[in-house]
C-alpha cells in the first residue's frame, strides 16, 4: 500500500533518528503510535477513526450513527482535560481546571485541543473527545471514507502528501511512543489497512523527544503548573494508553 518510488523514507531506529536529529521521513512500528491523549491506533484498541473505517470496509453503505465513533464521541465526552485523562480519578490534578477543548501538557504551552474539522466551528465538536455534532461526525466519517478508498486505489503515495505525518516520541527507559499531531486520519486508515509500519516525519515546531526521566526541565514544571508527580501522571496515561 505504502508507495515510496523516490526512497525517500528511511528505516532508522528511534535512537538513530533522534540522536542525528533525522528531519526526514522515516518508519515507526503502528504499535507505537498514539494521538496526544493516549489512543492507540491499533485495531481492538478503542479509536473511534480506525474502528469506524473498519466497519466500513464490512459495509460501505454504514451510516456514520451506527459506526464506533457515535458511541465513543458519546462516552468520551468531557468537560475538563483532567476527566479526559484521569475519568474521575486523581481529582487534585490540575488539569481538572483546564476545560477540555484545550490541550495543556507538562511540557508544551496551553493551545487549543485542535481536531475541531475542516469549515466548522469549535462548538461542532473535535476529534479528540465529545460530544459532537451530526454535521461533525458525518463529516469526519465522509472524510475517513475518501482517504480509506483512495488509498486502496492509488496506494499511499509518500511523494505526493500535502504534508507528511507528523509528530514526536515519548521516552521511557529505552521504550518510546510515536505520539501523532497532524496526519491523525491517515494513520487511522493505515492501521486498518493492516500496514505495520508507517512513515512519519518529526514536527517542526515540538520538541522532537520528552523523556520520563526529563520532565522537571520543562517551564510548565519549574514553574509550578505541574509538580514533576503530576507531570508524570500525564506522561503515563498518554505513554500507556487509555481505552473507553
Amino acid at each position: 500500500m505504502i508507495i515510496d518510488k523516490n526512497h525517500l523514507i528511511k528505516t532508522k531506529s528511534y535512537s538513530d533518528i533522534l540522536k542525528e536529529n533525522y528531519q526526514g521521513l522515516f518508519y515507526v512500528d503502528t504499535e507505537d503510535i498514539v494521538n496526544p491523549l493516549g489512543f492507540s491506533f491499533m485495531p481492538g484498541e478503542n479509536h473511534p477513526f480506525t474502528e469506524a473505517i473498519l466497519s466500513y470496509a464490512k459495509n460501505p453503505k454504514v451510516d456514520a450513527k451506527d459506526t464506533y465513533m457515535k458511541s465513543f464521541y458519546e462516552t468520551f465526552s468531557a468537560p475538563t482535560l483532567g476527566e479526559a485523562f484521569f475519568h474521575g480519578k486523581n481529582i487534585s490534578h490540575p488539569l481538572y481546571k483546564v476545560p477540555s477543548k484545550k490541550y495543556f501538557v507538562p511540557w508544551f504551552d496551553r493551545m487549543d485541543m485542535g481536531g475541531f474539522g475542516e469549515n466548522l466551528a469549535p462548538n461542532h465538536g473535535s476529534h479528540f473527545i465529545g460530544p459532537v455534532s451530526d454535521t461533525f461526525l458525518n463529516n469526519e466519517f465522509n472524510r475517513l471514507k475518501s482517504i480509506y478508498d483512495s488509498i486502496q486505489e492509488k496506494g499511499f503515495d509518500v511523494a505526493v502528501q500535502s504534508d507528511t505525518i507528523r509528530g514526536y516520541f515519548l521516552k521511557k527507559n529505552e521504550e518510546y511512543k510515536f505520539v501523532v499531531v497532524g496526519g491523525n486520519h491517515r494513520v487511522a486508515v493505515l492501521h486498518a489497512l493492516g500496514e505495520k509500519m508507517i512513515p512519519v516525519q518529526l514536527h517542526p515546531s515540538r520538541a522532537p523527544v520528552i523523556d520520563y526521566d526529563g520532565l522537571d526541565r520543562f517551564n510548565n514544571v519549574k514553574h509550578h503548573s505541574f509538580t514533576e508527580k503530576e507531570a508524570k501522571e500525564v506522561f503515563n496515561v498518554i505513554f500507556n494508553g487509555q481505552k473507553v
